[in-house]
């Protein structure tokens, strides 16, 4: 993780929450977890579907439906980031795709009868899902504070201008 996702992750005020060169780090991270995920379970399906009924097989089945649903919906927010901060998209239409999906989290005793680098692909999802999540409330946040800002600004205008 680069210094200034980190130090923004951390609640460094010197980077703001969220800008264009932090959306392209994790976008990058997203898009080569999506790669790795998608080739690790494809080779572990490959190796346990030899065995009908097998809890093992279930449990791979049900944690990449939900890795891979948890990657999407992640590079999904990260695209139309990408869209405003070059300017495609407006704040309002960002606003209207809606927020980063909260997706149900893996099952441990699932996520426990995989091998290892199944639990790890699985871990990363959740912590690259948890860090973009808390940018994004970061930015809600730091969004509210300015409309805040700015509302109070008007006020003080028309108290000024009307002398209330």
């Amino acid at each position: 993780m680069t210094n200034i996702l980190q130090n923004s992750l951390d609640g460094d005020p010197s980077h703001g929450t969220l800008n264009a060169k932090i959306v392209e780090t994790l976008y990058g991270e997203a898009l080569m977890l999506a790669d790795e995920a998608r080739e690790t379970f494809n080779r572990k399906r490959e190796e346990v579907s030899d065995i009908k009924g097998n809890l093992q097989a279930l449990a791979l089945s049900v944690e990449t439906l939900r890795t891979t649903t948890r990657v999407m919906h992640m590079l999904a927010w990260l695209l139309n980031q990408r869209a405003f901060f070059a300017g495609e998209l407006s704040a309002r239409q960002v606003k209207a795709f809606g927020p980063l999906p909260e997706v149900n989290p893996s099952d441990p005793e699932q996520v426990a009868l995989l091998d290892r680098d199944t639990q790890e692909i699985i871990a990363r999802s959740e912590s690259l899902h948890g860090q973009i999540s808390r940018l994004e409330r970061a930015k809600l946040r730091e969004t509210a504070a300015n409309d805040q800002g700015s509302i109070g600004d008007i006020k003080g205008k028309l108290e000024a201008a009307f002398g209330g």
